[in-house]
C-alpha cells in the first residue's frame, strides 16, 4: 500500500535532509562532515526515527517492508529514489524525493549533498524504483 508520511513527519525529514546541503561527499562514509549517497539516506532515516541498518543503495532499494513506487510520477515527499548508472542495470545511487520534481542526494559528481531535478534526462533514464519508508 502506498501511503504518504504525515505532514509533521515529512517536515522533520525535510529539515534533517536539507541541513546536510553542501556537506562533502566521501565514498562509503556517514559522519557529520562527510557522507556518501547511502550514508546520507541512512543518517537522515535514523535521525528521523526510522530503525534501519546501514545499507548500500542497492540494499535500501530491496527493503520489502517499504511500499514500492514504480514510477517517478507516483513519488511523494519523503520517498527514497534509486538509480542505476547508464552502463549497468544494478542500483548504484539513492536520494530522497522532496517534492516539486526535486530530490536531495550526496552526489559524487558534485562532491557534496545537492538538490537535483529528478525530471532531467539523466535521472529519468536511469530511475529504477522508489521506496516509501515507514516514517
Amino acid at each position: 500500500k502506498e501511503q504518504a508520511s504525515s505532514g509533521s513527519e515529512w517536515d522533520s525529514v525535510s529539515k534533517l535532509s536539507k541541513s546536510n546541503l553542501g556537506c562533502k561527499y566521501v565514498w562509503s562514509t556517514v559522519c557529520p562532515n562527510s557522507l556518501c549517497c547511502s550514508g546520507f539516506v541512512s543518517h537522515t532515516l535514523k535521525s528521523s526515527g526510522v530503525s534501519v541498518s546501514r545499507l548500500k543503495a542497492a540494499g535500501f532499494s530491496q527493503v520489502s517492508s517499504w511500499a514500492k513506487v514504480s514510477s517517478i510520477s507516483n513519488l511523494q515527499k519523503g520517498d527514497l529514489v534509486f538509480f542505476r548508472s547508464p552502463s549497468s542495470s544494478r542500483v548504484s545511487h539513492t536520494g530522497i524525493y522532496i517534492g516539486g520534481g526535486e530530490f536531495i542526494h550526496a552526489a559524487s559528481g558534485k562532491g557534496k549533498v545537492v538538490i537535483s531535478d529528478i525530471n532531467s534526462n539523466y535521472y529519468t533514464s536511469n530511475f529504477v524504483v522508489g521506496r516509501r519508508p515507514n516514517y
